[in-house]
């Protein structure tokens, strides 16, 4: 019984919170994927349908200019979200820029 009261169950604690962001973290990657392949779906079977109703292909270009315009002023207010992040990354590392 001396052994087990030794064990260091701190070990296991930080497996567990390991597993535990592992599978947190496969479960949010999953769901941006799938969510990749509804968009990809979606954009697909509009575009049929543009090609079989071209009228409506005025009413495309009104929803991307929106979603442009959106896009624009999130970029205006935040100016980080943009790009991928890679280069803030390195930048940061090598010490050349100082993020918020």
């Amino acid at each position: 019984m001396k052994s087990i009261r030794q064990f260091d169950w701190s070990k296991i604690s930080y497996v567990a919170k390991g597993t535990l962001v592992g599978v947190l973290a496969g479960l949010i990657i999953s769901l941006f994927r799938v969510g990749i392949e509804l968009t990809l779906t979606f954009v697909r079977d509009v575009y049929r349908f543009l090609n079989d109703e071209p009228i409506w292909i005025i009413g495309w270009i009104v929803v991307m200019l929106i979603t442009a315009l959106i896009v624009a002023l999130l970029i205006r207010d935040e100016p980080d979200i943009k790009g991928s992040g890679i280069q803030d990354v390195e930048g940061q590392l090598h010490g050349m820029i100082q993020l918020k």
